[in-house]
């Protein structure tokens, strides 16, 4: 008789939410969550996007606007405040991502993801675009599991709204429907993806009359070079030579080399 015992999918679900309600409840404890939630990393950027979709303006921020967008919604039909609609928002998303990830790859991974990513769970009760990101990144995957092509493209699309490399996810279920020599499929996949990429583009330049602001704002701050893409292991190589020279600049000081040297 094996001795191996599958995961309950109830106990798993009821793990996970029990893992984000301790962290909420130590947070709270501290006093510490309100302001861990304004500082939390891209949190107040996300707000101030949000607020200038609810009453239009140039944005600064250079995210994309998928998940302000869903925080400004929030905000309005719900009557709350930017930053208690961004962490709601992230903790609905991520239940939903592990949901989907059971659904994909069953409970033992589900459960291990908390216990490899700790980070995940902070994301998760203090807020940020990666658990809604990644929740629809995996509802794409089922979805084209399941053989639902448009739904699958259509979840794609609006990841990408949320974080620009959602864009792999469209490149790789085309690429798998033309391997599978059904031209119709990747045409239309291809329409549907344009069409919904033009539609939030035509809404950005309404909103603040410019269609690439983050594109561009992206350009200039976390894109260095203005470009998106480089060589594979460039950045890598020059990080490296930059430590060298570094480095080399710290050795050749007298100091420096008299410590070592007594």
């Amino acid at each position: 008789m094996s001795s191996k015992r599958e995961i309950n999918p109830r106990d798993a679900v009821a793990l996970y939410i029990a893992a984000l309600f301790i962290s909420i409840f130590e947070l709270l404890r501290t006093g510490l969550y309100r302001e861990r939630v304004h500082e939390w990393l891209d949190n107040s950027s996300y707000v101030d996007l949000s607020r200038v979709i609810l009453s239009g303006g140039l944005p600064a921020e250079h995210h994309f606007w998928g998940f302000p967008a869903l925080i400004a919604l929030f905000e309005k039909s719900l009557s709350l405040s930017g930053f208690a609609a961004l962490v709601m928002i992230s903790f609905i998303a991520s239940v939903a991502a592990m949901i989907l990830m059971f659904r994909l790859y069953g409970a033992a991974v589900s459960v291990a993801f908390l216990a490899v990513c700790p980070e995940w769970v902070k994301m998760s009760v203090v807020g940020g675009s990666e658990p809604l990101f990644v929740c629809l990144l995996l509802a794409s995957f089922l979805a084209f599991r399941a053989d639902r092509v448009w739904a699958s493209v259509l979840f794609a699309s609006l990841a990408t709204t949320v974080r620009p490399p959602g864009v792999f996810a469209i490149c790789a279920i085309v690429l798998c429907l033309i391997g599978r020599r059904d031209w119709r499929k990747p045409a239309i996949s291809v329409s549907l993806a344009l069409a919904i990429g033009i539609v939030y583009l035509a809404w950005v330049r309404r909103v603040s009359g410019d269609a690439f602001v983050s594109v561009r704002l992206y350009s200039s701050s976390d894109w260095p070079p203005g470009k998106p893409f480089s060589f594979p292991l460039v950045p890598l190589g020059k990080s490296l030579i930059e430590l060298a020279l570094r480095f080399g600049r710290t050795w050749c000081q007298p100091s420096f080399a008299f410590s070592l040297c007594s």
